[in-house]
């Protein structure tokens, strides 16, 4: 046998092929320096051997002439089956300068392309993607768990595929890069095409993409429409997310079972439907029967850890293929997704367990949804917490009507428009929890009031406990449907007047009267088991007036107490105010919410630059009467509306005047109707308003006075000894006198729809707006229910 020399020393792949190994000795060694002789990477050390061995373009190659073959030291060889240590892509040839290097750059003709790399089919194939499908080929192979990405931008041709689903066979490899790329290195994968994923999992068990960036088509087109400040206008439209002529050249990136994708598990279950992803060509080591594009093994444990997804329709998309079956345990941690129009989809009913932790997103139309691609009954069972992103339209699109209870905790936003839609089937819905959630909604910064912060069914069950929600301008409505609503232990933090923001009186009645500004939609049904409910404490803001027409914020807490069924989030709840006896004052209104069918009780309805004007019949109506401050919520548009004057004509009738609060944008300093709820002569004319009567306050203490049939006052106005000072507080001008026919049981005193116009402490004499109807002595004056 021949004696071994000295190490050989080579400058490339191509250098160490063309060596006359005639006089090799067994075990002969060759130092590697780089793949390409132009690039640096794919280096190490190989050991001639004499037995027979077929290249594989990055572990084994055959000399040009002679027999025999070059073994990569230190990685598994052909003949070893075993998980191995892990590959490396460059030592198949990958480049990563961010540069297209087509095989043609390194081979004369195709032929000579598939000795390195078998499943070549052209000289124009990008050698980045080629190589490392070599790579990934080799691991799913011979059973090596990991194949790695150094730092580089290495540009994609067409998808890699982690597994091919063979049937009735699963695969485990794990495609791991050097870090997510922000300035400081790391690896990008760049996908310039736009029909097909960027990354396919199939078939797989506990495979794995971790700690790499991907990066789409659809990037350059995002940057430049999203670059901040970013309008109301292209955050709430879906289609501005996408750029049209790239849609042109793809017309199924944004289709229900093909969708563009950074990465796409299990795009290949199921028959092949009309919207199916372009025909994949599968390497020839995989059985014939495995060489087919659907009908392919479902995945279960598919980790993504790390991952910054960019540019694409979808981020990360599970099974959008006609299938719904398994496709489950999927965990989505650390990752990063921005300039996508869905962050995270889960398409199948049986995904199970997916766990979406510890992740972030930007400039998005929304992070997640169950609803958009594959059977569109995606199950959401699993984790979702602590996600934090903002500078997008919505948090989530999902429904419930399959899915498993679902549960939010620890999210946080800003700067964005609202939390999004939230199962609005007209059936069952699972119930979800929001805990430990902050929403900033930055009202200021996007320009626009959403008409909901969730978009719900009326058939949905929301609990809220511990959240904080602020940035949401004067109002927030918080459902568009009166659902099963309960907020435990919340905070509402209106905005304040160092944000530049300015109070009229009209809308510190609302804001007291609402909690701060928080608004529900009421079902007609005012007495139905779906209204709103407070459990724990809420705590909010109370506005008073300050002198030069300011006003101050003054912090409230609401308690745990709920009598009956009520509509708006804060009706029932307790002030606590402390005094010397620690006796706690309930302060908020008790009154039912009325519904003004606008066919009867309102005409002469018009509406321009964001003012609606309108005649009330009904102000003699103790549930219709409307008054300055009241709040208007129009059942058609979802749009809310602050009156901001009444007054008298004719008979029980008034003129009001309402102002926008919600759906709106501002265009040039002013609030105007904003797409998709703005307002046609049809829509204006049609439907109900739900009015929330935010002027009438309760009062604790049991107030007597006198009253003289014919006469506007109630005198003598006395609470128990104790409390002789309270009666200026309790009973201010604008409130309602507490009225129903069924609690009372006699003739009324006064007309059902009397408001106070004055209170006189130092004589204890209130005057009203009707005469009173009878003559008493020791009359029990109160707004709101009797005390308790």
């Amino acid at each position: 046998m021949t004696a071994l020399t000295q190490v050989i020393v080579v400058n490339s792949v191509a250098e160490m092929r063309q060596l006359d190994v005639s006089q090799f000795a067994e075990g002969q060694l060759i130092t590697l320096l780089r793949y390409w002789p132009d690039y640096d990477g794919g280096e190490g050390t190989f050991a001639y051997s004499s037995a027979a061995g077929g290249t594989d373009g990055g572990i084994v190659f055959t000399p040009l002439a002679g027999a025999g073959h070059f073994f990569r030291l230190g990685a598994p060889a052909p003949v070893l089956k075993g998980r191995g240590e892990g590959i490396e892509a460059e030592w198949f040839g990958a480049i990563g300068d961010r540069s297209s290097h087509p095989l043609s750059e390194r081979f004369a003709s195709l032929a000579d392309a598939q000795v390195n790399y078998p499943q070549a089919a052209s000289l124009g194939q990008e050698t980045d993607r080629i190589a490392i499908q070599a790579a990934l080929d080799f691991a799913l192979q011979h059973n090596v768990f990991e194949v790695r990405l150094t730092n580089g931008e290495f540009i994609l041709d067409d998808t890699l595929h982690l597994g091919y689903g063979v049937n009735n066979g699963y695969s485990s490899v794990a495609l791991t890069g050097a870090g997510i790329s922000v300035g400081l290195g790391g690896t990008v994968l760049l996908a310039p095409f736009a029909d097909r994923p960027a990354i396919a999992v199939q078939g797989a068990r506990s495979s794995a993409v971790r700690d790499l960036a991907i990066e789409g088509a659809n990037l350059g087109y995002a940057l430049n429409r999203f670059t901040p400040p970013v309008s109301a206008d292209t955050l709430n439209d879906c289609a501005a997310y996408f750029d049209p002529a790239l849609l042109a050249t793809a017309p199924l990136a944004e289709s229900q079972h093909a969708p563009y994708a950074g990465i796409a598990i299990d795009p290949y279950c199921g028959e092949p439907p009309a919207d199916a992803y372009p025909p994949v060509a599968y390497p020839s080591w995989l059985p014939e029967k495995d060489r087919v594009q659907y009908g392919k093994t479902p995945s279960s444990g598919v980790q993504i850890e790390n991952v910054r997804v960019a540019g694409f329709v979808v981020g990360i998309v599970g099974m959008p293929s006609d299938y719904d079956k398994q496709g489950d345990f999927t965990k989505i941690h650390k990752c990063d997704l921005e300039f996508l129009k869905w962050g995270i989809s889960i398409g199948n009913g049986q995904a199970r367990n997916t766990s979406i932790r510890d992740c972030t997103y930007n400039c998005s139309y929304t992070f997640l949804t169950n609803s958009k691609h594959g059977s569109k009954q995606g199950q959401l069972n699993g984790p979702i917490d602590n996600v934090g992103g903002g500078a997008s339209c919505q948090f989530a699109d999902i429904t419930l009507g399959t899915s498993a209870p679902v549960r939010f905790s620890n999210i946080y936003f800003e700067d964005q428009v609202k939390f999004g839609i939230v199962g609005t089937n007209a059936a069952y819905n699972s119930p979800v929890t929001f805990e430990s959630c902050m929403f900033e909604l930055s009202t200021p910064e996007t320009g626009y009031s959403p008409e909901s912060f969730i978009d719900t069914s009326a058939y949905a069950t929301l609990r809220f406990t511990g959240c904080h929600f602020t940035g949401y301008g004067k109002f927030l409505n918080l459902t568009n449907e009166s659902c099963g609503l309960t907020l435990d232990s919340c905070t509402f933090e209106p905005p304040t007047g160092e944000e530049g923001i300015t109070y009229t009186g009209a809308e510190i009645i609302a804001q007291n009267y609402t909690c701060g500004g928080i608004f529900c939609l009421p079902r007609p049904d005012l007495h139905g088991v779906h209204n709103p409910k407070i459990q724990g404490a809420i705590n909010s803001m109370i506005l008073t007036p300050a002198p030069g027409g300011a006003f101050q914020q003054t912090p409230h807490l609401y308690t745990t107490t709920v009598i009956g069924q009520r509509v708006t989030v804060h009706q029932g709840a307790e002030a606590v105010s402390h005094y010397p006896d620690e006796t706690t004052f309930p302060i908020l209104a008790r009154k039912p919410t009325g519904s003004l069918d606008k066919a009867k009780s309102v005409t002469g309805l018009a509406l321009q630059a964001g003012t609606l004007t309108f005649t009330a019949l009904h102000q003699d109506n103790y549930e219709l009467a409307i008054a300055y401050g009241d709040l208007l919520s129009d059942s058609v548009t979802k749009t809310l509306f602050l009156v901001t004057s009444v007054s008298p004509t004719a008979g029980n009738q008034a003129a009001v005047t309402a102002e926008i609060v919600t759906n709106y944008q501002v265009t040039n300093g002013q609030p105007t109707t904003n797409e998709p709820g703005a307002f046609s002569t049809d829509t204006i004319t049609v439907g109900t308003f739900f009015l929330v009567s935010c002027s009438i306050f309760n009062t604790t203490l049991e107030y007597r006075g006198t009253t003289v049939a014919g006469k506007p006052t109630i005198n003598a106005v006395l609470p128990p000894a104790a409390y002789a000072s309270r009666l200026g507080n309790d009973f201010q001008q604008g409130d309602m006198l507490f009225y129903t026919d069924d609690l009372w049981g006699q003739s009324p005193v006064f007309p059902p729809a009397t408001r106070i116009i004055s209170v006189d402490t130092g004589n204890s004499c209130i005057m009203v707006d009707h005469d009173a109807l009878l003559s008493t002595s020791g009359y029990l004056v109160t707004v709101g229910f009797l005390p308790r």
